[in-house]
């Protein structure tokens, strides 16, 4: 039987992953499509769906790493495949890379986010030769593009990952809100006029960068949130888990006692089922399935690590909702373009914070019909979710949901 393999739970970066000899799920076919056929990109996916491993490995490819996407053989002897991108036609040329991260829980104050943005400038000024003193973020951030250009003769790169964070967290201040807004729209609202300097652009969140009014300026953003090609660019798809992944589920299934076949059932029923779009692939959810090969073990693993406090503290201030309105209900395209801090729409947010997802969608009417993905967020949902959304606190742990 071969080796077990090393799965990277919570580990987020692309260079660790490949060095260090962890499993990853090949997904550079996809990014060698966005990246040769467009420029400024908007994606949202559910937490510990893989985003931060994509801005990573983004991050690596225009920085021309080609060493990281080749095959090689790790210090610990561990052989990593060769993935896709190193087959293609792709130049590997060193582009200069502007990278902001949002999804710091440390984040959660005005003083603290300006405090990032300064350093995070600062430290490309400094990158480039940029005399200190400008205190304008907007004409900072140009500076830094139009220098950062100038100087490698290559057009920059933007990469900001969840982009969103602190505006979920602080829903029901309109105050903070107003400036986080402001913070923004002064460090990416340039980007749409520099366009001639830019080589890439790709902005990750959870929510519809048009929910948040953040983007109002960078309005030429392509959302490929629900696009059909790009439904399977964060998390893992049916085919790839029975390419890529078919030997570790085999060898959890020799562990378990268990068939492939039993194995592999038992997986797709509780992580599999997202469909980010209309061609209906499914996907399972990444962080579960790395936990479960990793440990051996199926369980909520994704549910009790993705449900944050900001989201509970949403739906309280949303309608009411029973599991028949939650599981098998019907919403319009409209629908997902409402603001989160309206309070009228919990169907979205539940949709994009991955507690629901698309189970059809209706070309003729333009309806979708939203239910829950798999057991995990079933479950999950009947353990700790449910009193919060319908007001009802009564012995929630012994609520059964329909399975079908």
């Amino acid at each position: 039987m071969a080796a077990k393999r090393k799965y990277p739970v919570g580990i987020q970066s692309f260079e660790s992953i490949r060095q260090d000899g962890y499993v990853y799920v090949d997904k550079t076919p996809l990014i060698y499509k966005m990246i040769t056929e467009g420029k400024p990109y908007f994606l949202s996916r559910p937490r510990r769906f893989g985003k931060s491993l994509l801005v990573s490995t983004l991050a690596a490819l225009f920085e021309g790493r080609r060493d990281l996407f080749e095959a090689f053989t790790t210090e610990q002897g561990i052989e990593q495949p060769q993935l896709f991108i190193a087959t293609t036609d792709w130049k590997w040329e060193k582009y200069p890379v502007l990278r902001f991260d949002f999804s710091a829980s440390n984040l959660m104050s005005i003083e603290r986010l300006d405090n990032y943005i300064n350093n995070a400038l600062s430290e490309y000024e400094k990158e480039y030769g940029i005399p200190s003193g400008e205190t304008d973020i907007s004409l900072r951030m140009g500076n830094i593009i139009c220098t950062a250009h100038k100087q490698t003769n290559h057009r920059v790169v933007v990469l900001c990952d969840e982009y969103d964070n602190m505006m979920l967290h602080s829903l029901g201040d309109p105050e903070t809100q107003a400036i986080v807004r402001e913070r923004f729209q002064d460090v990416f609202g340039p980007l749409k006029s520099l366009d001639n300097h830019l080589q890439f652009v790709f902005i990750t969140g959870i929510s519809k960068f048009s929910q948040m009014g953040i983007f109002s300026k960078l309005n030429n953003l392509e959302n490929i949130s629900m696009h059909s090609a790009y439904e399977s660019l964060c998390g893992i798809s049916e085919e790839e888990l029975t390419t890529q992944l078919r030997t570790d589920i085999e060898m959890m299934a020799a562990s378990c006692g268990k068939t492939y076949d039993k194995t592999l059932a038992d997986l797709k029923r509780m992580y599999d089922g997202y469909h980010f779009g209309v061609a209906m692939t499914d996907i399972y959810n990444p962080f579960s399935m790395m936990y479960a090969l990793k440990s051996g073990k199926i369980d909520k693993y994704w549910f009790d690590s993705a449900t944050p406090s900001a989201l509970i503290a949403m739906l309280r201030e949303m309608p009411p909702l029973e599991i028949s309105d939650v599981d098998g209900a019907e919403c319009e395209s409209s629908d997902f373009n409402r603001s989160f801090d309206s309070y009228q729409a919990p169907l979205p947010v539940l949709y994009q914070s991955g507690y629901l997802t698309i189970k059809h969608y209706d070309e003729d009417i333009d309806m979708y019909t939203l239910g829950f993905p798999n057991e995990e967020v079933r479950k999950g949902f009947a353990s700790s979710l449910y009193s919060y959304v319908t007001g009802d606190e009564r012995n929630r742990s012994a609520l059964i949901l329909p399975t079908g």
